[in-house]
């Protein structure tokens, strides 16, 4: 059986605007499903390297960045990545198609859990990729700097 993150966390943040390092999501093997499970479900997480498969064998995947654009340069970002920040996020649903997947992620996946309930809430199809950006710097993917 598949376990679901706990989204409240993630909602709990999103009122206090971004998220301070020292709070982080914990994120177990449990709560990351494969990649052939991904596409059947609605809202759900991957780790990195899952991502990575995603983004590589399905183009028409759109690769969403909640950060900040200050964070940019110090992190860099996913290529192809669009960056619509948490905080305007909701305005901009209608910039994405329902019929593609949304891959959400931000610096540690506390705002990207956020963003995944609110694109889902929307009838959006959306993966978070648990770990942000710091996850994927981590298993040496690639950055756009």
């Amino acid at each position: 059986m598949i376990k679901y993150i706990n989204l409240a966390l993630g909602l709990a943040l999103f009122g206090t605007g971004c998220t301070p390092v020292s709070q982080s999501v914990q994120v177990s093997s449990e709560n990351i499903i494969s990649e052939e499970e991904a596409f059947t479900q609605v809202a759900y997480s991957v780790d990195a390297t899952e991502a990575n498969k995603m983004i590589q064998s399905n183009p028409n995947l759109t690769i969403l960045d909640v950060r900040t654009p200050q964070e940019i340069p110090v992190d860099g970002k996913i290529a192809n990545s669009v960056m619509i920040p948490i905080q305007v996020l909701k305005q901009n649903l209608y910039r994405f198609d329902k019929s593609n997947p949304i891959l959400v992620y931000c610096h540690t996946g506390n705002r990207s859990l956020v963003a995944m309930q609110i694109l889902s809430d929307n009838g959006f199809n959306v993966i978070n990729m648990a770990g942000g950006i710091s996850s994927w710097s981590a298993r040496g993917l690639p950055i756009i700097r």
